[in-house]
């Protein structure tokens, strides 16, 4: 392993310079067990795996397209140890995430307004075929602002993963995908939030009539052709982890 006296760069997360993600300290004083992402300045071989062994944890997923290791259970009195090993960049916590909206872009040009024109739509440019993946609370894809748009004719749900925990995968390492809709294994959402945000990257608006919207395109998601890929990410009760959001991200290249 490498000496102890290694240096590291002093990041954002990593303001002294130790190797360990700033935010997992308090965590360490406190004694909990800590999920973390070993970040490497090289790919992962089977030697970094032997290190990690050695200090008796297990490995729960090794990144394809970053240099990086998902560790879920690490003692507090071993966190450290991790900074020890050959060619660690840092220590990262797998940081709970939580979605929000009190934020939002005003204008993004799509749909004509008083301050913009001309704007995107104004060029017939609704996003047919492009696939949208959400990484969210899943996606209750079955909604009716997600039927098909205009004379477009093919199904708006392309497939879908739930990925509350980690991606599944098969025997192979390859990802898990559902296609059909209304399977067990299609994420829905129970929360809300990422119904929310899918609808407004593609909704259509549905066929109720008692909504509030005073014209056709006034209530449509800003490109109602594209189509969806269901990333859950997020648990039921509206959080979820760093270390989930790149499994998924990955899932999708892929």
């Amino acid at each position: 392993t490498a000496e102890e006296t290694t240096n590291f760069d002093k990041t954002y997360f990593d303001k002294n310079g130790n190797g360990l993600d700033d935010r997992i300290e308090p965590l360490i004083e406190n004694g909990e067990e800590i999920g973390v992402i070993l970040m490497f300045n090289v790919r992962p071989t089977e030697y970094h795996f032997d290190e990690i062994m050695k200090n008796e944890l297990e490995i729960d997923h090794v990144y394809k397209y970053i240099n990086a290791i998902r560790i879920d259970k690490v003692p507090p009195n071993i966190v450290k140890d991790l900074t020890k090993i050959d060619d660690v960049k840092i220590v990262e916590w797998q940081a709970p995430v939580y979605p929000f909206l009190d934020t939002a872009v005003k204008a993004i040009k799509v749909r004509e307004s008083a301050e913009y024109s001309p704007v995107v739509w104004d060029k017939g440019l609704y996003g047919e075929g492009i696939n949208v993946a959400v990484l969210d609370t899943g996606v209750d894809n079955e909604h009716e602002t997600f039927g098909i748009f205009e004379d477009q004719n093919v199904r708006r749900f392309i497939a879908g993963i739930n990925c509350d925990g980690g991606c599944p995968t098969d025997g192979n390492g390859n990802y898990e995908f559902t296609t059909e809709e209304d399977s067990n294994e299609d994420p829905d959402d129970f929360d809300g939030h990422g119904t929310h945000v899918a609808s407004t990257v593609l909704g259509t608006g549905g066929d109720d009539d008692e909504n509030s919207c005073e014209s056709d395109d006034e209530c449509i998601g800003v490109a109602p052709g594209a189509r969806l890929i269901d990333m859950k990410v997020m648990a039921d009760w509206g959080s979820g982890s760093s270390a989930d959001i790149n499994e998924a991200i990955e899932a999708c290249i892929e």
